[in-house]
């Protein structure tokens, strides 16, 4: 007899949580992924600015063009530093959605787990009716030719 999980549906239900949980991992991936390369974009933009700023320096710079230029480092490390935050807390998100999916992931291994027992279970059991059946067959085939 085919053993039917009684919590199927749950089973079902959890992996589809786990899928959903699976996709969130990737946005926020994406997003971290993204983040990054607005910081190293903004890093390469900083050094092409000092390097601008140092070959304008040995070439002679105007008061006023270097006070600007100063303006426009101080402006570019700030900004850095906002990027910086920015990767810091969708790391923070991107963590913590991997430990929703860890999470979701246990939940259903443990009742996958739970239906493979109650299976081995139900087939032990069918064995054993099918035993007791057979030696009752047996049995009673004995105790037709005894008689």
């Amino acid at each position: 007899m085919a053993h039917r999980f009684r919590l199927e549906f749950l089973l079902r239900l959890y992996g589809a949580l786990e899928r959903r949980e699976e996709l969130n991992l990737a946005s926020v991936g994406r997003e971290l992924a993204q983040a990054r390369q607005q910081l190293e974009a903004h890093a390469r933009w900083c050094r092409e600015l000092r390097e601008h700023m140092s070959t304008s320096l040995a070439a002679g710079l105007p008061g006023a063009e270097l006070q600007f230029q100063l303006l426009v480092c101080r402006s570019a490390d700030a900004g850095r530093g906002k990027r910086q935050l920015a990767v810091d807390e969708v790391m923070v998100r991107h963590q913590a959605q991997r430990e929703r999916l860890l999470a979701a992931r246990r939940r259903r291994e443990s009742l996958e787990l739970l239906r493979r027992k109650e299976g081995d279970a139900a087939r032990l059991e069918d064995g054993r009716r099918e035993q007791a059946l057979l030696d009752e067959l047996f049995l009673m085939r004995r105790q037709r030719d005894h008689e």
